[in-house]
């Protein structure tokens, strides 16, 4: 596999990351939604839950922000192949 089908295959990954991870960030804003009158109100229970709920969406907010910068460097990282592929390319002419 060339250098540049090998980045591109990853940043594609990371994008399908990137994606599935936005998706259970609007899982986890609509069920924060759902806990918080009852929790904010006094319900033990749904405190509980709320609280659990807002440490996850903490994690899941940082691992969004790796993937981003991920894909950032994938970026990069494809553009720096193809700058390669095409100099070696001008070199053979």
């Amino acid at each position: 596999m060339s250098q540049i089908k090998a980045a591109e295959k990853v940043l594609s990954e990371l994008k399908t990351q990137r994606a599935n991870h936005e998706s259970r960030g609007t899982e986890l804003a609509a069920e924060r939604r759902r806990l918080s009158f009852a929790a904010v109100s006094g319900n033990a229970g749904a405190r509980k839950k709320l609280d659990a709920l807002n440490h996850e969406t903490a994690l899941h907010q940082v691992e969004l922000e790796n993937i981003v910068a991920a894909i950032a460097e994938a970026t990069e990282r494809v553009d720096a192949a193809r700058d390669h592929e095409n100099r070696k390319a001008a070199v053979n002419c």
